[in-house]
């Protein structure tokens, strides 16, 4: 143990060093994607920040701590009825969007920028739900369109028994990698025929399973259910047993979630997405895909998605690998069992690739639901508002400037990949004694050392 705490100390005391002595030249910000550090120090320093929790959880973190953080403290019973409006209110909300959403990809005007159905589907669901998860907990549990429909039919029929098992099926992984690859890849995928179409098949395929299978079904299979779920135990909030609203330290839900293949699929699949997302802007990238279009684009883009996610889970199971080695244990089950962890990264990259995407762009869907169809309709004044723009140019960019947004996508980087070493470690000392723990975390802190740089070079190079 004695080692291992010099080691930690080392690792502090240097990194520390390091970070402080290196010049600060702040400079002004001007054009989009400026920095307000130079981009090599704001690299090296997130990078530094990641060794230097490292070695303070080391030196400070000799016991779980996660575990009782997330009991937390009960508000009270009082807020059970109020909590069963709200569930009820936003169950409406959720099929009245999704059905707007479908009708419109399906019939609306086949316009980019007039329709609707692409910044639903991909600025306010994809993004806008994964904050409200991690900043309120699991609300796509009752926004969920097909969980609502599925519960409504059920309520309607003989009662049956109910898996409610937090486990997670094949289909969640595959439902998501074909997600985000119509929105990454296909060469038509931002079209709102094709999202109207991909959503009603999606729509029956959800729906279907649910009504055969139970909502324990739709609740293990329907990949956004799960990947939302899974981000709310990063959340300040939760629903206790009573259906009362709880408090717990953020980030401290993940002690409860125990990992398994189909889970450690999910994570990487989308954590390589995003990569891959980022890659779209780096020169080499745009190097390889210029001049093409059409079908040869889309193939093209096909193989870089797998190889970013191929890439990403190559160095996890590397790294889970060596720790296996280290503490006597399988790879694989390693991997399983610290794949909740990547969790906080997950959140990390998704916010800081698209935090501008979403508050530039959510802006224009306050415009939209005026005219979801792109009719030419102003159902609730927003598209004359001038609090919302002209229509000629309805986003208001001056909302946030690019230093605050440039801050905003390195500190998520920072403090996410910080909480997954915090996480991972409060998982080994359950599992080992301190001395072991503190070694077994090596390679897992190399990988997120190495995912913390690659994706910072990506988002500043973009």
């Amino acid at each position: 143990m004695r080692s291992s705490r010099i080691v930690a100390t080392t690792v502090l005391v240097g990194a520390t060093w390091i970070s402080m002595s290196a010049p600060v030249f702040g400079h002004g910000v001007g054009e989009r994607g400026d920095l307000p550090l130079p981009a090599w120090q704001m690299i090296w320093g997130a990078a530094f920040a990641v060794l230097i929790s490292f070695a303070a959880v080391g030196l400070l973190w000799t016991a779980p701590k996660l575990h009782k953080a997330n009991q937390g403290h009960s508000v009270g019973a009082w807020t059970t009825p109020i909590l069963r409006i709200g569930e009820a209110l936003l169950r409406t909300l959720g099929v009245a969007l999704w059905a707007v959403v479908l009708t419109a990809g399906l019939f609306g005007v086949d316009n980019v920028r007039t329709n609707i159905a692409p910044i639903a589907t991909f600025v306010v669901f994809w993004v806008g739900v994964q904050v409200l998860s991690v900043v309120v907990g699991d609300i796509w549990s009752v926004l969920n369109p097909f969980d609502t429909i599925v519960r409504v039919v059920e309520r309607l029929r003989p009662p049956r028994a109910e898996h409610t098992d937090h486990a997670v099926g094949r289909w969640a992984p595959v439902s998501l990698f074909v997600f985000l690859w119509l929105e990454l890849c296909w060469h038509k995928g931002s079209e709102p025929r094709t999202i109207g179409v991909m959503l009603g098949v999606y729509s029956v395929i959800m729906i279907g399973g649910g009504l055969r299978h139970g909502r324990g079904w739709l609740h293990r299979n329907e990949g956004f259910a799960v990947l939302f779920r899974l981000l709310a135990s990063l959340a300040p909030f939760r629903r206790d047993e009573d259906g009362s609203l709880g408090f717990r330290w953020p980030f401290s839900g993940i002690s409860g979630v125990q990992g398994d293949s189909w889970m450690m699929g999910l994570i990487i699949v989308v954590l390589g997405a995003t990569t891959f997302d980022g890659m779209g802007g780096v020169q080499f990238w745009l190097d390889i895909t210029a001049n093409r279009s059409g079908t040869s684009l889309t193939v093209v883009n096909t193989l870089g998605m797998l190889m970013a996610i191929g890439g990403v889970g190559l160095v996890y199971m590397i790294a889970s690998e060596l720790v296996g080695r280290v503490t006597g244990h399988n790879g694989v089950d390693v991997a399983e069992r610290y794949a909740p962890t990547l969790l906080p990264i997950v959140f990390a990259y998704a916010l800081a690739h698209y935090f501008s995407l979403l508050v530039f762009e959510g802006q224009n869907f306050l415009i939209q639901i005026s005219d979801p169809y792109g009719r030419g309709w102003d159902l609730f004044g927003t598209q004359a508002d001038p609090w919302f723009g002209s229509r000629t140019n309805p986003i208001n960019y001056l909302w946030i400037s690019t230093a605050a947004i440039a801050w905003v996508q390195v500190t998520s980087i920072v403090v996410g990949h910080v909480a997954g070493v915090a996480s991972a470690h409060d998982r080994a000392v359950e599992d080992h004694d301190a001395d072991l723990a503190i070694r077994s975390q090596y390679p897992l802190v190399v990988a997120m050392v190495a995912y913390t740089v690659v994706g910072l070079v990506l988002l500043f190079n973009s």
